[in-house]
């Protein structure tokens, strides 16, 4: 392999890190949009439906407690597929 090929075959490494580095933030910024979407229109929505604040308060507890869960869960195998960044 020459020199110059060896420089060619960095910069395209270089640019798929970058892409991936782009595209896990948008990924993160669209995870929190959505959280935070969850955490002030749920309880509405289930105020609007009926519930007491008890309820509401044991459903808001409960979303980003089960959000926690399915990230760690990921995490863990993402961490055994060798898949982490």
């Amino acid at each position: 392999m020459t020199e110059d090929q060896t420089n060619r075959l960095n910069r395209r490494i270089t640019a798929i890190r970058r892409s991936d580095v782009h595209l896990q933030c948008a990924a993160r910024a669209a995870r929190r949009f959505g959280d935070g979407f969850a955490i002030i229109i749920l309880p509405a929505y289930l105020s609007q439906l009926g519930f007491g604040p008890f309820q509401i308060g044991l459903v808001a507890s409960a979303t980003p407690l089960g959000m926690a869960t399915v990230t760690l869960a990921i995490g863990f195998l993402a961490a055994c597929k060798d898949l982490s960044f």
